[in-house]
């Protein structure tokens, strides 16, 4: 009996503190900043390149990941991330990109396995000009922690005039960039 009290006792303490965890890892990887606060620091998009806004308007805390979903995909074979209700910026060359998701990182065996999505978009970005790339989940109902990073993302092409509207109340994702590199050579 006193092992079932304890163990129910570490269960509500987990469960209480998870939410206390999940908002101090949240605060530390995003800030509040405006999408137009954002876009007037970045400063004028640079000759021959585009700046790309990715967000995610849905997601968040959840009882799988405490700092939301977080979404690995690539653009030209960098890898980048992204969580539920967060948003970046990134300039790039101006021209065709390729964009892959839906398991971009794989753990295999003892390795985590780098690798081209298995779903892609074409995205054409025009000189000097902002391309939105929406990032959400097919089925917003879907919590199998074991799956979320399979074949469970979209990301779709959307208007500015789509986007502002859904960009508002995002917060900035500072640790968008992954720092890895597809490697089309491995086995």
């Amino acid at each position: 009996m006193k092992s079932i009290l304890t163990l129910s006792l570490a269960a509500i303490l987990l469960a209480n503190t998870t939410g206390c965890v999940g908002m101090m890892i949240r605060s530390a990887i995003t800030e509040k900043t405006p999408y137009a606060t954002a876009m007037a620091e970045s400063g004028v998009i640079a000759q021959e390149r585009s700046r790309f806004v990715i967000y995610s308007a849905g997601g968040g805390p959840n009882i799988w990941n405490t700092a939301g979903r977080i979404a690995n995909f690539s653009i030209d074979g960098h890898v980048y991330r992204i969580a539920g209700n967060s948003y970046f910026i990134v300039d790039l060359p101006s021209g065709e990109h390729e964009v892959t998701f839906n398991n971009v990182m794989k753990q295999k065996l003892f390795k985590l396995q780098i690798q081209k999505g298995e779903d892609s978009l074409r995205v054409d970005s025009r000189s000097n000009g902002t391309t939105f790339l929406r990032v959400s989940v097919k089925d917003p109902n879907f919590i199998d922690a074991s799956m979320a990073e399979s074949d469970h993302l979209m990301i779709e092409r959307v208007t500015e005039d789509q986007a502002i509207p859904e960009l508002d109340g995002l917060k900035f994702y500072l640790e968008y960039d992954a720092e890895l590199e597809i490697d089309e050579n491995q086995d």
